[in-house]
């Protein structure tokens, strides 16, 4: 869960939530109110060169995809884009997917 401060916070709490997400592979919130929707104060539009870049990975390769693996680094699961050939699999749980091969769709 993150908060922003300020109303000119907003843009880069949402820039990080979106990192943090991606990143994990978990849901962010981003808590806010009012009081700061409602706000206004002097913000500059970053250009995009200025933004830091935010890495996504996609798995391409089928050949020993588990939905449910974790990274050891980061403790994300795998991301494939929905449809991609090779990389589907079954709804069943975490408990599921170690026993059964993803059958192809």
């Amino acid at each position: 869960m993150l908060a922003p401060a300020t109303p000119g916070d907003c843009f880069w709490i949402a820039l990080e939530a979106s990192r943090i997400a991606l990143k994990y592979m978990v849901p962010v919130i981003v808590l806010s109110d009012g009081y700061l929707a409602n706000g206004a104060e002097p913000w500059r539009i970053p250009e995009l060169s200025e933004l830091p870049e935010i890495p996504v990975r996609f798995r391409t390769d089928p050949t020993g995809f588990l939905p449910y693996e974790r990274d050891p680094n980061t403790l994300s699961r795998p991301w494939a884009v929905p449809g991609t050939a090779g990389l589907e699999h079954r709804v069943g749980g975490p408990r599921e997917a170690g026993r059964h091969r993803q059958r192809q769709l």
